[in-house]
């Protein structure tokens, strides 16, 4: 089982000019959609190491919290972080436990929900396809798959992530193009191995090694642990410097005779270490590694140390990494799986339109009470539903038709083709956007010139409302309503507003989209003190999950509703279905799905009478889309919603 090590040390330069070359686009997507939240970064041996550097820079860019984690941890958390993103590492795409904790993750919805594999055409990215809010981010290793330990696969991972999140926090510095710059300067990969080599020869004639590290470089002294653990190269214990001080001293006083220390230290930690350091008994083999600044990239540099070190520990000791040799208990033991439910305890739990509604809540209180009443209230909102004979139908844009992944593309096809279907039978169809002219140019390019006549576009959050074949609509005119006028300019003059934001100014609409490393919810706060101070401004704000958009007053996309019965001649009292995604307030999408008879894609209200969301677990955004539009049974120019048909079959195998 597995290669020689010294094959796979041989190939990193190799696997990093291929991650630095690699185009980075889904992931820089992924980061920055997770950039508003805390992460959880996911890893099973080897690949654990990954998931610490993932939340190390995690932590680093965005100053959220991150934390590292197992698949049986997730999976016996019972956790529901909603708001929270998750990134999953697995090489070869095959692992169980990894498997399994997808499967339990996916249908809980989280905020972004990320797999990275170092191969295509993988058993996770099957199971990712199922579900379009994923993100699956492949990255073929130009060596072929790892042996026995995560080598190559690590690199390639650290490296197209530390990419990823410096090109959306706006990292200024050029990336190295080969290993040799990114680790010597003016050296090769030779010369920095066998520096390291030299340098730590002696650690390996004590069988225990004690690393002590500075927090930053916790990635590489989890892979030192790892390394020499799954390989048997010796017993290894890891602790940052005051933890160290804890107790943990006494290892040194009782086993020192048995044991050295590696130190893995960058610059805010370098006074500490060396006093710690000084006071150990002078017998004992102790090997400083000085890794500057401490920076992400000083980080990355720790870990590609971890992986040769443990290719040179190997060499003293006779062992190699690389094929270690796997026991036969060993191997069971591997493949009993977590043996824990994944998707199954979710659904069998609470299903999932209750689950969505219940979170707005908090989770803490349900009880077979509070889930019998929902249950009830479901039942009736879906019978009233498909009840209902509907006149029209409006549509959100952003995160309805058309999912973040694809804002500069446009919707996908299966999407135009379903509302030309709908457009076809003669049924109305309206857009609220809060975008502007761009939403015009990606209809026009994607729904045939024929039916342009039978969109109705409200851009700007409803403030300018028309069809899609009419070319003086959104106007370019670059007069600002007279209550806007104070904002704007006291927007623009306030420092702390374009440090953290920038804004673009519509008519009747100010829309503010924060900086990757900004919290929505901190520029939301002082776009809220700063229109207090203004009052008596009756303006309002409204969000969505990357932007604020400030309102004149009456602004809404109810606008949309009353101008499509009237451009259709449709009676006053019509009955039009919503569709959005941002139903909880403040979302942009609030007005509009308080309406009866709507649903959502993504978040919902509160409310038991409306903006529910039906779609099956997992369904979010277009998917879900897809699932109502399904659903849909047209008899000339209206239609019903046959509920029981939303989402029939999204999870056959």
């Amino acid at each position: 089982m597995g290669k020689p090590y010294q094959q796979e040390i041989e190939a990193l330069p190799e696997t990093f000019r291929t991650a630095v070359e690699a185009s980075m686009d889904s992931c820089a997507t992924a980061v920055s959609a997770s950039a508003q939240g805390p992460l959880v970064a996911i890893g099973s041996g080897g690949s654990l190491s990954v998931a610490e550097f993932a939340a190390m820079l995690h932590q680093h860019f965005t100053n959220h919290i991150a934390k590292a984690s197992t698949p049986l941890d997730i999976l016996s958390s019972g956790r529901k972080d909603h708001g929270s993103s998750f990134f999953l590492f697995t090489a070869g795409g095959r692992n169980k436990d990894i498997l399994r904790a997808f499967g339990y993750l996916a249908v809980l919805e989280p905020r972004r929900l990320v797999v990275l594999t170092a191969t295509k055409a993988t058993l996770i990215g099957k199971e990712a396809s199922r579900f379009q809010y994923v993100d699956n981010v492949e990255i073929p290793l130009p060596c072929g798959k790892d042996g026995f330990l995560a080598t190559n696969s690590l690199l390639a991972f650290s490296t197209i992530l530390l990419r990823a999140y410096e090109q959306v926090f706006g990292t200024s510095d050029a990336f190295p193009n080969t290993l040799d710059q990114f680790l010597l300067p003016g050296g090769t990969f030779a010369e920095f191995c066998d520096d390291l080599r030299n340098r730590c020869n002696r650690l390996w004639e004590r069988e225990n090694l004690v690393v002590l590290y500075s927090p930053r470089m916790i990635s590489a002294a989890r892979d030192l642990e790892s390394r020499f653990t799954e390989a048997a190269l010796g017993p290894t214990q890891i602790a940052d410097f005051r933890h160290f001080a804890h107790g943990r001293h006494h290892w040194l006083a009782k086993r020192g005779s048995t044991s050295s220390v590696i130190a893995l230290v960058n610059k805010d930690d370098e006074v500490l270490a060396n006093k710690t350091l000084s006071l150990f008994p002078k017998d004992i083999p102790v090997t400083k590694l000085d890794f500057g600044v401490g920076s992400p990239r000083d980080a990355l540099k720790a870990l590609i140390s971890s992986i040769v070190l443990a290719g040179y520990a190997g060499l003293s000791r006779g062992i190699d990494p690389g094929r270690p040799g796997v026991p036969p208990f060993g191997r069971k033991i591997y493949n009993l799986g977590p043996l824990t439910k994944g998707r199954e305890q979710f659904e069998t739990t609470i299903c999932a339109p209750i689950e969505r509604k219940l979170s707005g809540f908090g989770s803490n209180g349900i009880n077979e009470g509070v889930l019998k009443t929902w249950s009830g209230r479901l039942k009736l909102f879906s019978k009233q539903l498909q009840a209902q004979l509907f006149h029209g139908l409006i549509l959100d844009y952003d995160g309805t038709i058309c999912d973040d992944r694809c804002r500069f593309t446009g919707p996908e096809q299966g999407i135009v083709k379903m509302m030309a279907s709908l457009l076809r039978s003669g049924v109305p169809v309206g857009i609220a956007t809060g975008r502007g002219e761009s939403v015009r140019a990606d209809l026009r390019r994607c729904i045939p010139s024929r039916f342009w006549g039978r969109v109705l576009i409200g851009y700007h959050n409803g403030s300018e409302i028309a069809l899609l074949s009419d070319d003086s609509q959104p106007s370019a005119t670059e007069v600002v309503s007279e209550s806007l006028v104070a904002l704007v300019k006291a927007f623009e003059n306030d420092t702390r507003l374009r440090e953290i934001a920038k804004s673009s100014v519509s008519e009747h609409q100010i829309s503010i989209r924060p900086h990757p490393a900004v919290p929505l919810d901190n520029v939301w706060s002082l776009l809220q003190e700063m229109i207090a101070r203004a009052t008596p401004l009756h303006v309002r704000m409204v969000r969505s999950s990357h932007s604020i958009d400030v309102l004149a007053p009456g602004i809404s996309k109810l606008s949309v509703v009353s101008s499509l019965r009237t451009t259709f001649s449709l009676k006053a009292d019509a009955v039009v279905l919503c569709i959005g995604d941002r139903g909880r307030w403040p979302g942009n999408d609030y007005d509009l799905l308080s309406l009866p008879h709507s649903l959502s894609v993504d978040e919902v209200s509160t409310s038991s009478e409306t903006c529910w969301n039906l779609a099956p677990p997992g369904h979010r955004g277009s998917q879900a889309l897809v699932d109502y539009l399904n659903a849909i049974r047209t008899d000339g120019r209206e239609f019903r919603m046959v509920v029981s048909e939303i989402g029939r079959g999204a999870h056959e195998r």
